[in-house]
């Protein structure tokens, strides 16, 4: 019993917390998104690589989009305006970097410049890098630190040619990057080991920060720590944070043995550490202004080799871009072995090349971002708090934008003057506004030198008859998952008592307005169930008392809204109303709750009662629904559970009971010896009416399918249709001939349907081509395919009919407008041949003049609720065979 009242009082604070998060949203006028699930939000809607999971939902809901990840409320932009809107118009609002747990490790988050707020420390550890570091000055300075590390990475490459061994380019460009930064940094290169430990380090912490946390969707849980990942993650810190800690007492030996000072970045952080942190005897927070710094650098050099990996991927796949890029480079460089960065300006190609890769896979996809006011953006509210997610992937793929976006081309970029430098917005792979990527000058000299001197590498390769492999191609960091951000609960304040929204009478939200001085306002409130409150606001003018707005309010402001009396609900009628309404709404709550519970317990002592086949085990409301799903389809779910369960299996889809069979011997005994109790086809609620399909078993379907069979089926049809088949065969023939000599590629089902759908066409109707012209039978042939997507599609209504009547996913509305659009299509012949056997014309002795002489002969079966051939049973048995006969021939073909 205590287990029971548990779960009762868990799946009670579930929904009130969900139907809170509705009433919270609803105060805002948020942009459109997906319908979130109680609980876990939208994070079902994800999958392994969120930026495409989140494109697909852009392009259904659109560029700006709100969505839940856990409890976190998040805005999405996917398209290159609401970007520049977000980065440049709102960038001092939004201009603050989430913070995920991993993130939080040793208090690493708070000396980061990736993740401290634009705040003073974060600007002036900014100017100290670009000033030091990237700076013009230095970058000419350390030129031959570069080319160092080019040469090396050149030369690994090359010896595991000559020995025909496989070449990890990941793991050799991210060596050469971070001896690059060691050079500059520290003027001196990291021991092997001590370099190889921090690629380690950094390999291991991108697959932490990139792995979905629970505590980053549910920050009620962070301290917890159930994935243990910020507990790793704190251990890897350590790692870097010793390994640079080192580096800085090495440098205070030599400062104190009075060797010369180097000028390099960590002599410049130790001079000017006393202005960027305070004073500390502590160990642990004893540089930690550097330890921050330097730890975001080394990782940065992950995202080069990505910029590595995927240009010589994109590459392999396009021989003509790779024969272009080797013929610029033999033209440029000739005889040397070595590229220049003077080379650079002179090999266009080169650039399009890392431009194209940088658009199609940016290093970070998704970066996030956190709204640090309530702002207002394309017209939709974007409260303090928010997350907000730039989806890169999705603004670099923009079809406005670009023209095959999804299409290594590298040759859009030479007729454009497009650049990545962040002024762009349809290409912003290193982002844009304060927070673009600071190593943006330095991967602007790295990217273009280091894929091209492997392609030249490759060329010479391929003419000493050598073979370079390539491991590992996809860095993780392109499959970066959904960026973590903080909880924001807000409650309502006394200061932000004048922009809190309201509700008009129209409906409208409105602000209070200070210039009506003889207005004076009341604010009536009573708190029912975890804060959230039906609120009355009464406007008096004079002696004149009047209702302005009825809303309900999430953690009211209590010294704003003035709780009631029994005096106030006598002397104003209308809070009673309010009173009772709230009640009637946790009552209906209650009871669905209650319902719920019921069915779950005792549904299994009613499925034990009827001795059902084995299954799995059930959850409660869903069933076996969470055994299905997009990358798991029914056929193939059902076919792992009949090998685990036997061939007959019993499962139950949300609210309807199934049995599945999985092998001839049970298809044997289901079809053949139960045929006359189970041949009734499950009627979907999919918006057909009248079809030939859905109808129980009886002589009405048998004189249907007879009569199909007799008009189209027969001998002597078919002989007469031949010459039909013989000349739609001819012309699919010669339709892909011709794209095959122009070299295009064809789309079989486009070409095949329509010539399927003319000969069904002709032998239903005897019509030729005056009857279904070219266009109707492409259009045709869209409405069937739609129309079968919509059929396999999901709907809630077949698993809970209950709910069927709501059509919540509107499949039965779109169903309904493609079988309207095939009725009206097929009302055409109708009608034709109803006036030509009016005028007297002779019979053509097909299928519709066999259903005529049928029409108005009264009931075909008196046991079967009065099945009558009429206009409506005309239009489904021809739509069921127009769309069978189409679709199945299509699909096998």
């Amino acid at each position: 019993m205590a287990f029971f009242l548990l779960f009762v009082l868990l799946t009670t604070l579930i929904f009130s917390s969900y139907a809170l998060q509705l009433f919270h949203d609803s105060r805002h006028r948020l942009p459109p998104g997906p319908w979130p699930l109680p609980l876990i939000g939208n994070l079902h809607q994800l999958d392994h690589l969120p930026h495409r999971s989140l494109a697909r939902l852009a392009a259904r809901h659109g560029p700006l989009m709100s969505l839940r990840l856990g409890a976190i409320l998040t805005i999405v932009a996917s398209s290159p305006d609401t970007a520049r809107e977000i980065l440049q118009r709102h960038n001092a609002d939004i201009a603050a970097r989430s913070i995920g747990d991993s993130m939080r490790a040793c208090g690493h988050c708070e000396r980061s410049v990736l993740c401290l707020p634009p705040r003073r420390k974060w600007r002036a550890l900014r100017r100290l890098g670009a000033a030091e570091l990237f700076s013009p000055q230095r970058l000419a300075a350390t030129w031959f630190h570069r080319q160092e590390a080019v040469a090396g990475l050149v030369r690994r490459v090359s010896d595991h040619a000559a020995r025909g061994e496989s070449v990890d380019i990941g793991g050799a460009a991210h060596a050469a990057a971070l001896g690059l930064l060691s050079r500059t940094m520290l003027s001196a290169d990291l021991d092997s080991g001590t370099a190889r430990e921090v690629s380690d380090i950094v390999d291991e912490a991108s697959v932490l920060a990139a792995g979905p946390n629970v505590s980053d969707f549910f920050p009620a849980l962070a301290a917890a720590d159930l994935q243990g990942v910020r507990r790793r993650m704190a251990r890897l810190v350590r790692r870097m944070y010793a390994i640079i800690d080192e580096q800085i007492e090495r440098r205070k030996h030599s400062h104190a043995a009075g060797e010369a000072r180097r000028n390099d970045l960590l002599d410049v952080m130790l001079d000017k550490e006393g202005e960027l942190e305070e004073e500390s005897t502590d160990d642990m927070r004893r540089h930690h202004t550097i330890r921050g710094l330097f730890t975001d650098l080394f990782t940065g050099g992950e995202t080069t080799s990505h910029t590595i990996e995927c240009a010589l991927a994109e590459l392999l796949q396009a021989p003509n871009s790779m024969r272009k890029v080797q013929e610029e480079l033999k033209s440029v460089i000739g005889t040397k072995h070595q590229i220049e960065e003077t080379d650079i300006s002179k090999l266009p190609y080169l650039q399009a090349v890392v431009k194209e890769t940088l658009r199609l896979h940016p290093p970070v996809p998704l970066p996030p971002y956190e709204a640090e006011a309530t702002v207002e953006i394309q017209g939709y509210t974007i409260p303090k708090g928010t997350k907000v997610l730039i989806n890169i992937w999705a603004i670099n793929r923009c079809a406005d934008a670009w023209v095959e976006p999804n299409k290594f081309m590298p040759e859009r970029f030479l007729r454009t003057e497009v650049n990545f430098m962040g002024r762009d917005f349809q290409l912003i792979p290193f982002g844009a506004g304060r927070r673009i990527c600071l190593g943006l000058p330095l991967a602007y000299l790295i990217c273009p030198r280091r894929p091209h001197h492997q392609v030249y590498r490759l060329h010479q390769a391929r003419w000493n008859n050598h073979q370079v492999k390539l491991h590992q191609l996809m860095s993780s960091m392109d499959q970066l998952l959904v960026a973590e951000l903080n909880n924001y609960n807000k409650r309502f304040t006394k200061e932000d008592d004048k922009d809190t929204p309201r509700l008009n009478q129209r409906g409208e939200l409105r602000r209070t307005s200070s210039a009506w001085q003889n207005c004076h306002e009341e604010t009536y409130g009573c708190p029912v169930l975890c804060g959230l409150a039906p609120v009355v606001v009464l406007r008096s003018f004079g002696d004149r008392v009047e209702v302005f707005a009825v809303s309900v309010s999430l953690f009211p402001s209590l010294g704003r809204i003035q709780p009631w009396s029994a005096h106030d609900l006598i002397r104003i009628p209308y809070l009673t109303s309010v009173v009772q309404t709230m009640a009637f709404f946790l009552a209906c709550i209650s009871s669905l709750l209650f319902i719920f519970l019921t069915t779950y317990i005792f549904q299994p002592h009613l499925d034990a009662r009827r001795r059902l086949p084995p299954g799995p085990r059930r959850l409660p409301v869903i069933g076996n629904l969470h055994n299905m799903g997009r990358r798991n389809p029914p056929h193939r779910a059902f076919a792992r559970l009949a090998d685990c369960y036997g061939p007959l299996v019993s499962v139950r889809l949300g609210g309807v009971r199934a049995v599945v069979a999985s092998s001839s011997d049970a298809a044997r005994e289901v079809l053949q010896e139960h045929n006359a109790e189970l041949a009734g086809a499950a009627a979907w609620t999919r918006g057909t009416r009248a079809a030939t399909t859905p109808t129980p078993s009886s002589r009405s379907r048998r004189a249907a399918s007879g009569l199909a069979t007799e008009a189209m089926l027969a001998p002597r049809r078919l002989a007469e249709l031949g010459t039909a088949r013989e000349e739609q065969a001819r012309e699919l023939v010669r339709g892909v001939a011709e794209a095959a000599e122009a070299g295009e590629p064809v789309d079989v089902a486009r070409a095949v349907f329509p010539r399927v759908a003319g000969v069904l066409w002709r032998s239903m109707f005897s019509e030729g081509e005056d009857g279904l012209d070219a266009a109707t039978e492409l259009e045709l042939g869209d409405v069937v395919r739609e129309a079968v997507v919509v059929a396999a599609a999901p709907n809630l209504s077949d698993y809970f009919p209950v709910l069927a009547a709501a059509d919540q996913l509107g499949v039965r509305c779109r169903m309904e407008k493609l079988v309207g659009w095939t009725y009206a299509l097929i009302d055409r012949p109708i009608e034709r041949r109803r006036r030509a056997r009016a005028a007297g014309e002779p019979r053509k002795g097909d299928l519709l003049d066999a259903a005529l002489d049928m029409e108005g002969g009264g009931e075909v079966d008196g046991d079967d609720e009065g099945w009558v051939m009429n206009q409506d049973t005309m239009r489904g048995m021809f739509m069921d065979l127009l769309v069978a006969g189409s679709g199945s021939t299509t699909s096998t073909i």
